[in-house]
This record gives structure tokens, sequence and C-alpha cells, in this order.
């Protein structure tokens, strides 16, 4: 046989080892309990962490923070906070009302500019047009 032959068989048998391995499960783990009621008699569900939870998110936590962050951090963690309230279902109207006004104006102020813009663009193009009608250089 040749030598590409005894590689290619090598190969093959590093790979099924390697197949064997990441597939044997040990002992100990085939005893875990699966049970999702048993976390529960346990009292390892994430619901036990909820009073933690609510004491992170609460306004004393926030005003703490307000007096000895930076700006930037400050920032983040308000973000942040407002996205885990929404995602959790705890956010109040008013900020939810206050966000969407400050989406509203920064629309109505991007059109805005945003028509202004095609205004000079439209009154460039016909200067432009103008002068070239009349063998002007613009330069």
């Amino acid at each position: 046989m040749s030598l590409s032959l005894f590689l290619l068989f090598g190969f093959v048998g590093i790979l099924l080892l390697g197949l064997g391995w990441a597939l044997w499960e040990p002992r100990e783990r085939r005893k875990l309990q699966t049970d999702p009621r048993s976390l529960d008699e346990d009292g390892e569900r994430h619901v036990t962490y909820l009073p933690q939870i609510r004491q992170a998110l609460s306004p004393i936590d926030f005003d703490f923070l307000l007096k000895s962050a930076s700006r930037e951090l400050q920032r983040q963690v308000r973000l942040k906070m407002i996205r885990w309230k929404l995602l959790a279902g705890f956010a109040p109207v008013p900020q939810l009302d206050g966000l969407s006004n400050l989406v509203s104006g920064l629309s109505v102020r991007m059109e805005a500019a945003m028509k202004e813009l095609g205004e000079r663009a439209a009154a460039a193009a016909e200067l432009a047009s103008s002068v070239n009608r009349r063998g002007l250089d613009v330069v």
C-alpha cells in the first residue's frame, strides 16, 4: 500500500475517534434530572430572583447612579433601563409618550431639512442651466 492510503486511513480513524469522544456521555451527566418541575422544587427558577431584578430597576438605584456616574454612562444606562423595562412590560406610558414625541419631532425636522436641501439643489441646477444658455462659464 502507498503512503497516501495510510494517511487517508489514519485521518479517517482520527475523525472517528473525535466523533466518538464528542458523542460520549459521562455517567454523571446521564443521572441529572431533566424534568423542569425538579428545578421548580429546588427553588432554582428565575422567579426566585424577581426581588433582585425589581431592586435593580428601582428609582433609588437610578438616583445613586445619576449622582456618581459620568454623563456618557448615565445615558447608556438610561437607554438600557428603558429597553429592559420595555421588554419586561414595566415601562410606564409617560416614558413611551416622551420617546414617541422625540422621534416624531426629529422626523419633522429631518423632513424640513431634506425639503430645504432639495429646493437649494433645484435652484442651483436652474442657475447653472440659465448660465449655460447664455454661453457664460460658471467658473
